[in-house]
């Protein structure tokens, strides 16, 4: 009875403190913290979403030579097609490729402790054109400023990222900040997008409040 009586106010708690998550997500959601300024001297990216994700993608021939650099060392013909960044935990994205492949213990592990994580490149030869995926103009000076946000969102040695795995088009670097459920893979796109000064909620835990602004 006892044992009852404690899962019972277990789950009780549980739930509230998801709700609360939610409650307050959403409630974030109208608080921007910047207001994008557009000039004349545009530049273009592109935020794929889904229900649970989000990446930010560039044209890889107008991105920064730097930047470009950065990876050129790990993925050939790195100036055709398009780049997509994403944050994610490490076991999750390294043993989740599809969503019938998630496991009770690897999710809450992710969402309860600070756990290892990763930044996931993809190089796409094209993307897709349909509703998932934003396009957002921003600024010149906005362009760079998030260019230089992902890069130092990275784990280095050396100088140089911290490849964890390659797999075809996907390339793994060790991340530098770890993964929980008050910084999941949605925060991370929000806090690129929010250092570079265009316009997000001040909170993204969730996939949809990356671009509610956008759409």
């Amino acid at each position: 009875m006892l044992i009852k009586r404690i899962f019972k106010y277990f789950f009780l708690i549980f739930f509230i403190l998801f709700a609360l998550y939610f409650f307050i997500s959403n409630i974030l959601l109208f608080l921007p913290c910047h207001r994008t300024n557009i000039s004349s001297n545009q530049k273009t990216i592109y935020i794929y979403h889904n229900i649970a994700h989000t990446e930010i993608i560039f044209k890889s021939s107008e991105l920064e030579q730097s930047f470009l650099h950065t990876f050129g060392n790990f993925i050939p013909n790195i100036q055709k097609g398009f780049l997509a960044f994403s944050y994610g935990d490490k076991n999750f994205m390294l043993n989740t490729p599809q969503w019938k492949d998630i496991k009770l213990k690897p999710t809450l592990n992710a969402l309860f402790l600070n756990t290892p994580a990763l930044i996931q490149v993809g190089h796409y030869r094209a993307i897709k054109q349909d509703s998932s995926v934003v396009k957002v103009h921003i600024s010149k000076h906005s362009y760079l400023k998030i260019q230089k946000a992902i890069l130092n969102s990275l784990a280095y040695k050396h100088n140089q990222p911290i490849l964890i795995r390659q797999k075809n088009y996907l390339y793994y670097f060790k991340a530098h900040k770890p993964y929980n459920m008050f910084y999941t893979c949605n925060t991370w796109t929000g806090e690129m997008l929010e250092n570079s000064n265009i316009s997000i909620s001040c909170w993204t835990p969730l996939s949809y409040q990356v671009v509610y602004g956008f759409l």
